[in-house]
């Protein structure tokens, strides 16, 4: 079969998911840049009910304001509503092993579990994120270039990148159950070129997803015009606390398959 013959095969097979991918991705970027308060209430309220149920801290809604908690004078607004992370995270697990599934029943369940996933995901790290940013912002840490912005931006990246990190690597496992041709299963756990080129692939789809959709995107609109000196910044911190993470994502995983390797050779001996 030919290389054109294979790219129209595997289009026919996934053209029209992807498809439905991308306007549900697409989708769920144009209501949040137009939705207020009232709008967002299906994840607003939640997240705050998730901060409350974990941390004790409640917030009560009030009109055209949010959901404030006066004690720590913190608000949740909006912008702190997540969706976009909702957005990162739906694509990452749905078209990251969409095209692995056969037949249009795999691939719908996979569209149904990649949305079922993100959602509870998203309330989860949301919620910690608030939590965390409400203990921050009464810290005292604060003083030169350690200022609230730059704080609340890094603990606002770590939480949800390493969370989506986590979904990818539980969705990874979770469509091997479902898929046929799950991405490197041909591979061979005894040769360690092999196992490091696939650690490299896990760990840097997440990050693909990330960097796309939280920072493609702005550059697309041209929001460095805005501001440039504090877009340059912005898009610096997040893939410095990004590429950290995954430095140490990769060290435990590659550390993890040649301990397993060694013990497997162990045993044969």
């Amino acid at each position: 079969m030919t290389m054109l013959s294979k790219m129209k095969r595997f289009l026919a097979e996934n053209a029209l998911f992807y498809a439905m991918g991308l306007i549900i991705s697409l989708g769920l970027k144009y209501y949040y840049s137009h939705a207020g308060n009232d709008g967002l209430n299906w994840i607003l309220i939640p997240t705050s009910r998730v901060v409350e149920y974990l941390s004790g801290i409640h917030f009560e809604k009030e009109l055209h304001i949010g959901l404030v908690n006066h004690a720590h004078r913190f608000i949740i607004v909006p912008s702190c509503a997540g969706v976009n992370f909702l957005t990162i995270a739906f694509a990452t697990l749905f078209f990251s092993f969409v095209h692995c599934l056969k037949g249009i029943g795999l691939k719908l369940l996979w569209l149904a579990i990649s949305a079922g996933f993100a959602y509870p995901l998203t309330l989860v790290a949301n919620a910690l994120r608030i939590i965390a940013a409400i203990y921050l912002y009464r810290a005292d840490i604060y003083g030169g270039w350690v200022t609230l912005e730059r704080v609340h931006r890094i603990e606002g990246t770590f939480t949800y990148f390493l969370f989506l990190l986590i979904a990818y690597l539980t969705a990874e496992r979770l469509a091997k159950g479902l898929i046929l041709k799950a991405p490197g299963r041909q591979r061979s756990p005894a040769l360690m070129g092999q196992e490091f080129v696939h650690i490299i692939r896990r760990c840097l789809i997440p990050f693909f997803w990330y960097s796309l959709i939280g920072l493609g995107i702005p550059l697309l609109r041209m929001a460095y015009k805005q501001d440039g000196a504090k877009f340059t910044e912005h898009l610096s911190l997040v893939t410095s606390v990004c590429l950290c993470i995954l430095l140490l994502l990769f060290l435990i995983l590659f550390g993890y398959r040649k301990a397993a390797c060694t013990m497997k050779q162990r045993k044969r001996k």
